[in-house]
């Protein structure tokens, strides 16, 4: 992880347009290879929470 994460900075210095202006931190995600599903799911259920009775399908 430590040389993927040292070429990512690499080539994030290289890319940038001011390398000097401001701060920058580049850090390896602890959050686990199933946090964008999580999100996402949490996301697409946030009306149902809101409001359960608004997601209920009529009939007919």
């Amino acid at each position: 992880m430590s040389q993927l994460l040292a070429q990512v900075k690499a080539e994030f210095i290289a890319r940038v347009v001011a390398p000097d202006a401001g701060g920058r931190t580049v850090l390896a995600s602890t959050l686990g290879l199933t946090a964008a599903a999580r999100g996402g799911a949490q996301a697409s259920l946030g009306c149902v929470y809101r409001n359960p009775g608004g997601t209920m399908a009529t009939p007919g």
